[in-house]
């Protein structure tokens, strides 16, 4: 018998909330499949987690400046994906973050900013051109010691798209894989909305998008950011300065992979308003909200063509396009 009412099961994985709906399948077999499912992505995790020690990412973090190193095909796809964002952006979406990552985690712990000698030191360790793959043979070899790699605008992506493959390859008809942000349907006929949270306050919708690419991935910094010397930053970088980036209260794409979605949404944010070109040469769809201050009543929606007749506001945000 196969299910009027849809499936759903949740479990916390890659420091988020990720959800699976389901429909059209027997209890046991979607549950099944979601046992798959999230098996998948806890594989992944090991694999892509620069907390963990021993996943891939954390020895080539090790290991990769010295010589080249063999990873495995799920990370050799994650960072042709991410390299590929990287040349688009000019660098304003680069895995090669890490050293930011963690020269802003350290000034959190202890409530200053970065001196300008730790500046220097870090800003030489950043950069997507350090990163060489070779596809072919699946190596990383960095051309300088002290890069690492942070995949934290790709990573979550690539799961969820890993998660969806593995419900259809399960015979589940149709339903749609969440975490935190980055959602992907698969299996729909009929024209679907979702919710995009307000990056002014993530309990509030900002606006309800068709799903006319199959994943979605949304960047803020509304639920993320630190408190040094009375004042907030963000824990979203730019690569390119080393300064939490300030252009967008939030960026949004859609397009045909969660992966994708995920890197392009961090570009975007980044970005700001000079993101426009990105959308046009991935052929996707996006929208972001640009602010001259933290006011929200001076915050500009840039929406891209194909969006327009199918994005309903929630709150009201000045209309660029």
């Amino acid at each position: 018998m196969t299910l009027d009412k849809p499936h759903g099961e949740a479990r916390f994985l890659m420091g988020t909330l990720v959800e699976i709906r389901l429909w059209g399948a027997s209890e046991p077999r979607a549950h099944e499949a979601c046992v798959a499912a999230f098996g998948e992505m806890r594989r992944l995790e090991r694999l892509l987690s620069r907390f963990d020690e021993t996943s891939e990412v954390s020895r080539l973090n090790r290991e990769a400046w010295d010589h080249p190193v063999p990873v495995g095909p799920e990370l050799t796809e994650v960072l042709a994906a991410a390299q590929k964002v990287s040349q688009a952006s000019r660098g304003a979406f680069d895995v090669t973050c890490g050293p930011w990552v963690r020269l802003w985690e350290k000034a959190a712990q202890e409530g200053r900013l970065p001196t300008c000698g730790e500046w220097r030191r870090t800003q030489d360790r950043v950069g997507w051109r350090h990163l060489a793959l070779d596809p072919k043979e699946q190596t990383v070899r960095f051309h300088r010691p002290g890069v690492s790699i942070d995949l934290g605008g790709a990573g979550k992506g690539y799961t969820v798209d890993r998660a969806a493959a593995i419900l259809e390859e399960h015979g589940i008809p149709r339903g749609w894989v969440d975490a935190g942000g980055n959602f992907k349907i698969f299996g729909f006929t009929e024209p679907c909305s979702t919710g995009i949270e307000s990056p002014f306050n993530p309990e509030e919708l900002l606006a309800a998008v068709e799903m006319i690419h199959p994943a979605i991935a949304s960047s803020s910094n509304s639920l993320r950011f630190t408190e040094i010397q009375g004042r907030s930053y963000g824990h979203l970088v730019d690569p390119r300065t080393g300064w939490p980036a300030q252009a967008c209260a939030g960026a949004t794409v859609l397009a045909e992979s969660a992966l994708l979605a995920d890197c392009l949404s961090t570009a975007l944010f980044v970005l700001g308003a000079s993101g426009e070109r990105l959308v046009e040469l991935f052929s996707m769809e996006g929208l972001f909200v640009c602010r001259a201050s933290s006011s929200q009543e001076e915050a500009t929606l840039w929406l891209s063509g194909g969006l327009k007749d199918r994005v309903t506001m929630m709150e009201p945000v000045e209309a660029a396009r």
